[in-house]
């Protein structure tokens, strides 16, 4: 899945968000950032992500989170077999790789089946 235009590195601070993901089952590191992301594909990536000089992966979302009738893009990381608490952290994010496009989903349900698929791939490698 890793191709020749990726990594991109994105570096933020971690902050609270909502805690829908945490809700789910499937906690997220909210980034606040800098950077300009409009060159970056709005959709879900398989990410590397440095925390006090320790890497981690995971996946990644950049996007409006339609389920939640929120349109404004946001960056969202889940941190595979990670649980620690790192709000205010300053992290490096490196988007390995894309794995597809920000979908609308009806519902919480049909989008936790959708993670969990994205998750099995990202595990895959």
């Amino acid at each position: 899945m890793i191709d020749k235009n990726y990594p991109i590195t994105i570096t933020g601070r971690v902050i609270k968000g909502s805690g829908d993901g945490k809700k789910m089952g499937i906690p997220t590191a909210n980034i606040e950032f800098k950077h300009n992301l409009k060159t970056i594909t709005q959709g879900v990536y398989s990410t590397r992500i440095k925390i006090d000089k320790k890497k981690y992966f995971g996946i990644s979302h950049y996007g409006p989170r339609y389920v939640f009738n929120e349109t404004t893009p946001q960056l969202e990381i889940h941190i595979l077999d990670f649980d620690q608490d790192i709000y205010g952290k300053i992290v490096e994010i490196e988007l390995l790789g894309f794995i597809r496009p920000t979908m609308k989903f009806k519902n919480t349900e049909e989008m936790l089946k959708q993670i969990d698929k994205d998750i099995a791939e990202v595990k895959r490698g």
